[in-house]
């Protein structure tokens, strides 16, 4: 049997018996990436991560040092594009 743990259960863990702040790190996520959705950029750096934006909404995250061709983070910004016409 497989078990399958949702997103919900990890970030509730991570809070609840790791002691993790969600709310400040959502916080100092929302405002290391201000300057990106000022710009209207697709992507800003800081703090050791790359992160995705979508106008004004972070979508995810990549270590820095994680390796992502143009093609792939092209493909990752259309990807989106896509769910958007889907809405």
């Amino acid at each position: 049997m497989t078990v399958t743990v949702t997103d919900h259960a990890v970030l509730r863990y991570l809070e609840r018996v790791c002691g993790i702040d969600v709310d400040a790190v959502r916080s100092a996520i929302a405002s290391g990436c201000a300057r990106g959705v000022e710009a209207d950029a697709p992507v800003i750096r800081f703090g050791g991560a790359r992160f995705l934006l979508r106008g004004a909404v972070v979508v995810t995250s990549l270590h820095d040092k994680t390796i992502v061709g143009h093609e792939a983070m092209t493909e990752l910004i259309h990807n989106l594009d896509r769910c958007d016409d889907d809405e």
